[in-house]
């Protein structure tokens, strides 16, 4: 996958300040849609850039998706399969969060559990 496409999925590498609260300007007129569209194309790109994205960052953010997903693909088909890969990547989380949980539970509770009942049931 592309580098723009994984710093989509890990917002932890972008500069501070990077992300925008999309949602404090309603989108009601044409300008205005593209004022949203170009500023998450900007913070996408920022993920690999070490300065403002240009037009020419986008341009080749574009390429690579349509390298990726071919030039006839259409955006709601790009959308619908990160969509789905971002799924599997948190189902993925979900189930190695599960299994330490599970591991830990069978490891049988620490001294520091231990302690606590004790305490409370007057133990000693």
């Amino acid at each position: 996958m592309s580098q723009f496409l994984q710093g989509a999925q890990d917002t932890s590498n972008l500069r501070p300040g990077i992300l925008r609260p999309y949602c404090t300007v309603p989108f009601d007129t044409d300008l205005r849609r593209t004022i949203g569209a170009l500023r998450q194309l900007q913070d996408l790109a920022a993920a690999t850039t070490s300065c403002d994205p240009s037009l020419a960052d986008i341009v080749d953010l574009i390429a690579t998706i349509q390298a990726e997903y071919g030039e006839q693909c259409s955006l709601e088909t790009v959308i619908q399969t990160l969509v789905a890969k971002d799924i599997e990547q948190q189902a993925a989380k979900r189930r190695q969060a599960k299994q330490k949980d599970a591991s830990l539970a069978m490891a049988g509770p620490s001294s520091t559990s231990q302690n606590r009942a004790m305490c409370m049931t007057g133990v000693s």
